[in-house]
């Protein structure tokens, strides 16, 4: 009962946080730092795992109705080859295509969690908290590659039909079929790889003190 009042508390403090940070970040300014922020983030994980495409991620869009604030520029592998990793080259040529999004959702939203989940964990110093929320925020952004690159190529490129490649049915796979809510799954386990073990040492603490009672009171009754 002890245990079950304390996660009552910490998940009433988290919802608390994690709306905070929802607030905080529903300024311009602080969406469009983020966003900044992002697409340097993404262009790199994006690059690092995509065979297909060579992308150059801008944080703006054109003016448009769908909220879109980013504008990511794919340039074809296949066609230019280790011409794409100069970027004079890079500059000079014209991108295959040019697909649009908004990462407020796929991105800062599912990073506040994570950061919320980390704020109102207990068992750790806060510089602890920081590398290793810093570490699960990489697995997230890794997974966000796989994700990003099924909902271009599969969804944005084809129409929504998907690519007949092994790849298109691997980043499908991985990607969750473009599922968002797959987004907090991955940022809750890569929470949990660090702080699962914490949450449990209460119970089992309480379970030795109880076994310890049982044996003193049997002990007393001989």
């Amino acid at each position: 009962m002890k245990q079950l009042d304390e996660l009552t508390k910490r998940f009433g403090i988290f919802i608390l946080v994690y709306l905070s940070l929802i607030l905080l970040f529903q300024l311009k300014p602080m969406q469009q730092a983020h966003n900044v922020y992002y697409c340097k983030m993404g262009k790199g994980f994006f690059n690092l795992v995509n065979p297909n495409y060579y992308s150059i991620w801008n944080p703006k869009a054109p003016e448009n109705e769908k909220d879109w604030n980013t504008t990511i520029f794919l340039y074809s592998k296949a066609k230019h080859g280790n011409r794409l990793s100069n970027m004079s080259y890079v500059r000079a040529i014209n991108p295959e295509r040019a697909v649009y999004n908004n990462f407020n959702t796929i991105s800062m939203l599912p990073m506040l969690f994570l950061a919320s989940l980390f704020i109102v964990s207990p068992g750790f110093k806060w510089y602890e908290k920081l590398w290793k929320f810093c570490v699960s925020l990489l697995i997230l952004y890794f997974f966000l590659a796989f994700f990003t690159s099924h909902v271009i190529e599969n969804v944005m490129l084809s129409e929504g039909r998907m690519g007949e490649t092994f790849w298109h049915k691997f980043v499908a796979l991985i990607g969750f079929y473009g599922l968002k809510e797959a987004i907090y799954i991955v940022a809750a386990l890569s929470w949990a790889l660090f702080f699962i073990g914490k949450l449990k040492m209460p119970a089992a603490a309480e379970i030795g003190d109880r076994k310890s009672e049982i044996k003193t009171e049997i002990g007393k009754r001989k």
